[in-house]
């Protein structure tokens, strides 16, 4: 946040992530927009677009494209980098079935895809001197 306010990089509109700003206040805000040009007799059109699922559909070439065209280069992007790529998802199911319980499990597949939610140990630990 502090690279992004000190280069001036978020707009007046941005509301999430902000302090004193939140959901709430960027919806007031649109609120008061189309109710003071409602008043001035001009046409209000609005397109709403819910991006909640966004990062899960990102690829991590762009995420990291996107970090380096706003500032984010060198030892901090490959903090984002080693935090995103070389990661795997498995499902596991478990079933039972006449008093039988029974566990499966698929192979392990690489997430090329999203921004990881929380944090599951790696197998391998990051060293950041390496």
């Amino acid at each position: 946040m502090d690279h992004c306010e000190l280069h001036h990089l978020l707009t007046d509109n941005q509301h999430g992530f902000i302090k004193g700003r939140s959901t709430t206040s960027a919806i007031i805000k649109l609120a008061e927009f189309i109710i003071d040009n409602l008043e001035e007799k001009n046409i209000v059109t609005s397109i709403m677009l819910d991006f909640s699922k966004a990062f899960d559909c990102l690829g991590h070439e762009l995420i990291l494209y996107k970090l380096e065209q706003l500032g984010i280069k060198g030892h901090a992007k490959e903090w984002f980098k080693s935090y995103l790529e070389g990661r795997s998802q498995t499902v596991e199911i478990q079933c039972r079935h006449k008093n039988l319980s029974q566990t499966l499990r698929s192979n392990p597949l690489p997430v090329k895809r999203g921004v990881p939610q929380g944090s599951v140990p790696r197998t391998s630990p990051i060293h950041p001197h390496d």
